[in-house]
């Protein structure tokens, strides 16, 4: 080969010993194409998939090299261990599942109702984690809730409270609003929200009373007074 001129090189990488996971597939083949004396760079990317110690070998064979190339590859995997609990307005306990979206009802409320819904997120593992909310499809509704905190860290061993607030200004429905819990390289937990606001049916009559004329009072007058009737029409209680 003359001196400045290019040769290919294949190299077949493989990985021992080999475990589930390592490689995308038992060998990976690649060509090198580079002058003599001239470095080529390659990228070694590593995703753990389990916890615990991860230590192999990745053996790189060259075409027409007696002894193959050998780089020792040690990690240790682990996972952001976190328990995070709902309780509802009606005092009812859950366990959040990353893998199930959790179903939050606020039933039927009224304009001006109040409800909330008290979350627990527990660092069960060995390393800090940080946390933040995110609403989707909620654009139109968000001036209604309201998270307390919205992110924040939580050590290892240690216990966050949240606290979801709802509080609705007008009537709608509750759909395909959904609450994101992140945990950083942690899993995210998912609540669907849903329910109603209704506005009561509330009648007031008269809707306008007049007095005419009066005279300014004095001790021992009698007070003028007109009666005003509120009617609920609905088959509940307004509050």
């Amino acid at each position: 080969m003359k001196k400045g001129t290019q040769d290919k090189q294949v190299l077949l990488w493989r990985a021992e010993p080999m475990k589930p996971g390592l490689m995308s597939s038992n060998s990976i083949t690649s060509t090198l194409q580079a002058a003599p004396g001239e470095r080529f760079p390659f990228h070694i990317h590593f995703t753990p998939t389990l916890e615990g110690e991860v230590n192999f070998n990745l053996i790189c064979d060259v075409k027409k090299k007696s002894q193959p190339l050998c780089l020792n590859v040690k990690a240790i995997g682990h996972a952001m261990n976190v328990s995070v609990k709902c309780e509802e307005s009606l005092g009812v306990v859950t366990e959040l599942n990353p893998e199930h979206p959790k179903q939050i009802h606020f039933r039927e409320m009224q304009v001006n109702d109040y409800a909330e819904c008290n979350f627990s997120i527990l660092n069960t593992g060995k390393f800090n984690f940080t946390f933040s909310w995110e609403f989707c499809n909620a654009k139109k509704f968000l001036q209604c809730f309201a998270l307390s905190p919205e992110s924040g860290t939580v050590e290892a061993g240690e216990r966050m409270e949240v606290k979801l607030s709802f509080h609705p200004l007008k009537a709608f429905t509750l759909k395909d609003i959904e609450l994101k819990l992140q945990i950083s390289h942690g899993p995210t937990f998912t609540c669907v929200l849903q329910g109603s606001v209704l506005a009561p049916s509330i009648h007031f009559l008269p809707l306008r009373v007049d007095f005419g004329n009066c005279f300014i009072y004095q001790a021992g007058m009698p007070i003028s007074k007109r009666i005003l009737v509120i009617t609920n029409k609905e088959s509940r209680k307004a509050r």
